[in-house]
């Protein structure tokens, strides 16, 4: 589990070392959380020892380590109508707008595929309109999570899709998102194990709707099987998720889902979703990002906020108040 204490202290870098590097402003970089810890090596640092960089004269006892991590910010989706004239221009085409997005974001999360699996052709042709850097996490496919019924070959076919992602090196994770009838039981753990096995290769991220899952032995079997705790934004009502952190791989995964209580379990998906965060809703996440980013390697803040561009408009607000403690590379 993250909580306040001496991680919270590591994530605020000296004033001095505050910078900015970058003459675009209108061009996503990627985003570097730097730390500088004097006087001996924190645990979270010692987690990650492949993302440390280490200066001073003794190299048995440095006494400066400085800590990198990256964060993704972007959205749960992209070609949305009710985005023109929101976040994109009123006359762009839908084959234009993923070209338009990575003007301003570096990754994008795919949930089309929990509906239906496209051909590779399709990924290939998005990661070819997209820059070197850019990312792409990818949803699971509804029967490799709701249904969950003699699913052998979907999964087959899914790995076969995002294959064109692995190659372009734009794959940045599966999301496997189950419902709120998943239940914290024995068969619904061994299944959990059983994608591990058939999707051993991948970077996996879990998602769980019901709160019976928010346990440290669960956390911990999630670790067991490297697969990355999804933590959550979302109403707070019964039986949801509340809205806490667990490291459990070197992907820290955050999805913004809107506080819309009262459409939550009544209204469609765009109404559940409609739902725009405050400047101040956003800031109090932004400990609990600092204390995630420390822990892992690489950490993914990600807004379902879809309805009207609010999730375009929530992320690009979340860049603006992480920027002044982040390093652009």
């Amino acid at each position: 589990m993250v909580s306040g204490g001496p991680i919270a202290q590591l994530v605020e870098p000296p004033a001095h070392n505050r910078q900015v590097v970058g003459s675009n402003p209108t061009r996503p970089t990627n985003l570097f959380l730097k730390h500088s810890v004097p006087g001996g090596v924190s645990s979270a640092v010692e987690r990650h020892p492949h993302t440390v960089d280490v200066t001073g004269s003794n190299p048995v006892r440095p006494t400066i380590f400085q800590v990198k991590i990256m964060i993704h910010i972007g959205t749960s989706g992209y070609s949305f109508r009710d985005w023109k004239g929101n976040f994109y221009p009123d006359d762009i085409s839908n084959n234009q707008m993923l070209e338009y997005y990575a003007q301003f974001f570096k990754v994008v999360e795919i949930n089309s595929t929990y509906y239906g699996i496209p051909k590779p052709e399709s990924f290939a042709r998005m990661a070819g309109k997209t820059p070197k850097d850019f990312l792409f996490t990818v949803k699971a496919n509804k029967n490799m999570t709701h249904e969950r019924e003699d699913n052998k070959s979907v999964f087959d076919e899914f790995e076969k899709a995002i294959n064109p992602l692995i190659e372009a090196k734009k794959f940045g994770g599966l999301l496997l998102q189950f419902p709120w009838s998943f239940k914290n039981t024995e068969n619904n753990r061994r299944y959990l194990s059983n994608c591990k096995d058939r999707l051993t290769n991948y970077p996996l991220i879990v998602e769980f709707r019901h709160n019976s899952w928010i346990s440290e032995p669960i956390f911990d079997f999630l670790k067991s099987l490297d697969m990355s705790y999804c933590a959550v934004d979302e109403p707070d009502l019964p039986g949801l998720i509340p809205p806490e952190l667990a490291v459990t791989s070197s992907i820290g995964y955050v999805r913004f889902h809107g506080r819309n209580a009262e459409k939550w379990w009544e209204g469609d998906s765009s109404e559940r979703y409609n739902y725009l965060y405050s400047e101040e809703e956003i800031q109090q996440w932004v400990p609990k990002i600092k204390e995630l980013a420390v822990s892992t390697r690489d950490t993914y803040l990600m807004f379902n906020n879809c309805h009207a561009g609010h999730a375009a408009k929530n992320a690009k607000d979340m860049q603006d108040i992480l920027q002044p403690d982040l390093f652009q590379s």
